[in-house]
């Protein structure tokens, strides 16, 4: 074949080619781009879902005395409660008159940093970068290297 015409056909069809190839490449891309999209809108929505669950609560939590004591946590209008998961056994009264009080133990709490218990009695409560405190009559109870949100902000620091 004389006069180009091979040349002309070859590049016609080579042109098709590489249309059809950019062509199904775009294709590819923008099923790639909408799956990604897709990803990050449920990405979104399952942060979306989660985190107002984390941040309303610390239910779930689970606290965990220097004395090796359990307790979840229930935040209410007045503070947090703190009870037991298990039996706690706690010394009251003094000389001829010591007694050993068995049971689930539930403190309180308060926004105003006070403290209470039925079987130590009440005190102050207080948070610190190490942890924080209940001190009640002559009695503290730690929970070292954990934080507490009592729906008070920043009241209640360790001084």
């Amino acid at each position: 074949m004389t006069g180009g015409r091979p040349s002309l056909v070859l590049q016609a069809s080579c042109h098709n080619l590489i249309v059809d190839g950019h062509s199904k490449l775009l294709e590819s891309l923008h099923g790639a781009v909408y799956i990604m999209k897709r990803f990050i809108q449920i990405a979104i929505l399952s942060v979306a879902i989660a985190l107002p669950n984390v941040a309303a609560s610390q239910e779930g939590w689970i606290y965990v005395s220097q004395e090796g004591h359990q307790y979840s946590a229930k935040l209410n209008a007045d503070g947090v409660v703190l009870e037991s998961l298990y039996p706690v056994a706690r010394f009251t009264g003094s000389g001829a008159m010591t007694q050993v009080i068995t049971g689930t133990e539930t403190l309180y709490l308060g926004r105003d940093c006070d403290a209470y218990s039925k079987v130590l009695g009440s005190g102050t409560w207080a948070w610190a970068n190490g942890g924080f405190v209940a001190r009640l009559e002559g009695k503290e109870i730690w929970f070292p290297r954990q934080e507490i949100d009592a729906n008070n902000g920043l009241k209640c620091a360790l001084r």
